[in-house]
């Protein structure tokens, strides 16, 4: 009896851990002409054929997603699990009506799509194939409402880990803007904490206290000039009294009173966020170490994505003063030259063999 009541047990925690695995259904591509059709909302496409995944030439694979519960207005979360196909000899393209969503953009690692119709369409068709061992797509789809899974709601404003969870690892400042787009929202930005409570920078890193240094949407790269820091939404950040500002030049040496353009390098001019005893910002170079970021948007996503500013900072006052000399030097020395020019052409015109001796210092230029 206790034999069996053990076994009983054994049985039912299989089941228990087993069920997220059995609850998650996987389609394969059909070999028939017809569309696989799928209605869940947590589901893998594997685009091969059946359980060899393998693809062969003239592969046609079509699916076709849809939300029982609504008309339009769908989200999915879809999650690279694996890439093996060569991006020469397929077409992938996932469409959203007569709209295209993606094609043969598969450098990611997650990626949110809001639907404007019923339903998605997948289509995976292969060229004449190198080697046909190759194991396409596998991409893992969820369908969610509000924010994304693995991301922290806070009001209407969905934020993400910043450990990598729900997002794509970590990479330079521009590429984060980039995964943070595909995922239908901007690096982290304070204008739109706000609308969730948060007011400030040191309430912002107090709240969340990441373990590791995250990028957030906080440049200086405008031509607005050094000192002056900008959300990448526009929106000016007040750093009149800003001492929990660094440089990644100051760590080591730094400066006696709060925060300026003074002590940093000319190219640290992108801000990551991570809480220390002082500091809450660091300024450094955008390219200079691949970090976690952390991702903002409403609630269920956003299309306004913010490009990063390109903008150079004005020039110095030393450079303005050698372009004010440069300029007339260059003009004289121009005038110079036209003026001997003409003169040995005159001349030459009357025939004199002697040149005058002026002529001699332009003629490299006359010739």
């Amino acid at each position: 009896m206790n034999s069996a009541r053990v076994w009983s047990h054994l049985l039912l925690s299989l089941l228990f851990v087993s069920s997220p695995v059995l609850s998650q259904k996987t389609f394969y591509c059909s070999k028939s002409a017809e569309p696989v059709e799928i209605t869940d909302s947590d589901f893998t496409l594997y685009f091969t054929y059946g359980h060899r995944r393998y693809v062969s030439p003239n592969m046609d694979c079509n699916f076709v997603i849809s939300d029982p519960n609504r008309t339009s207005g769908s989200l999915y979360m879809i999650e690279m699990l694996y890439n093996y196909a060569d991006s020469n000899e397929h077409n992938f393209v996932i469409r959203d009506g007569n709209r295209t969503l993606m094609q043969n953009e598969v450098d990611f690692n997650h990626y949110i799509m809001i639907t404007r119709t019923s339903s998605l369409t997948a289509h995976f068709l292969t060229r004449s194939l190198t080697y046909l061992n190759l194991h396409g797509y596998c991409l893992k789809f969820t369908r969610f409402t509000g924010c994304p899974p693995g991301w922290t709601s806070l009001g209407d404003v969905c934020i993400s880990s910043g450990s990598g969870q729900g997002v794509a690892g970590r990479g330079y400042f521009s590429q984060c803007q980039a995964k943070c787009n595909n995922m239908r929202s901007n690096l982290l930005t304070l204008p739109l904490l706000q609308r969730a409570g948060i007011r400030s920078v040191k309430e912002l890193a107090e709240r969340f206290r990441f373990p590791h240094p995250v990028w957030i949407g906080l440049t200086d790269n405008t031509t607005a000039g050094p000192g002056k820091l900008y959300w990448l939404d526009g929106t000016p950040l007040d750093i009149e009294s800003a001492d929990w500002i660094q440089c990644d030049t100051m760590i080591s040496n730094p400066p006696p009173s709060h925060w300026s353009s003074r002590g940093c390098g000319r190219d640290e001019r992108t801000a990551y966020l991570w809480l220390t005893a002082k500091y809450f910002i660091t300024m450094t170079q955008g390219n200079s170490m691949s970090r976690n970021f952390v991702c903002a948007m409403p609630s269920g996503g956003t299309d306004e994505f913010f490009p990063i500013p390109s903008g150079q900072r004005p020039p110095s006052k030393l450079q303005l003063l050698w372009l004010l000399l440069l300029v007339p030097l260059s003009a004289g020395f121009i005038a110079l030259c036209l003026q001997a020019r003409r003169r040995r052409q005159n001349y030459q015109a009357i025939g004199a063999n002697v040149e005058p001796s002026g002529f001699i210092i332009f003629r490299w230029i006359t010739i």
